[in-house]
């Protein structure tokens, strides 16, 4: 068991000016340790915001990834969801559904466009987790 004291803390900035473009783009965000290192986490929370609003039909759509550690890393499950970033400031938690992240594993952000929008993005994702189970 993980102790309470043990929680990390990590946070990933998307900035991109101009349009955000329809389709999905998977963002390597961070590497769980190795066995010899630790092992691997658990993922306690998790929330992304954006100072601007975006409209409800056209905002990005973001959920966290597990991908294998080998040499060609591939999805290896769905860690959380979170839900469309609609008002401007305002926080959305992830809704976690497998929280365990495998040690020498990939935590990996995707980001969704549903429909091409001139809206920039200005997004900060906060993750925060606790080694082992």
């Amino acid at each position: 068991m993980s102790s309470q004291q043990d929680v990390h803390n990590v946070s990933l900035a998307l900035v991109s000016a101009g349009t955000i473009a329809v389709g999905t783009t998977d963002i390597y965000w961070f590497r769980s340790p190795t066995a010899a290192n630790g092992g691997g986490i658990t993922i306690i929370n998790a929330y992304v915001t954006d100072p601007t609003a975006h409209a409800a039909g056209s905002a990005p759509y973001f959920r966290l990834l597990r991908y294998s550690g080998g040499g060609t890393p591939a999805v290896a499950g769905t860690i959380a969801a979170a839900g469309t970033l609609t008002a401007a400031g305002t926080p959305t938690a992830f809704t976690i559904s497998s929280a365990f992240v495998d040690a020498n594993s990939w935590v990996v952000v995707e980001k969704a466009g549903t429909i091409a929008t001139s809206v920039g993005l200005d997004a900060v994702i906060a993750c925060q987790y606790v080694m082992g189970y």
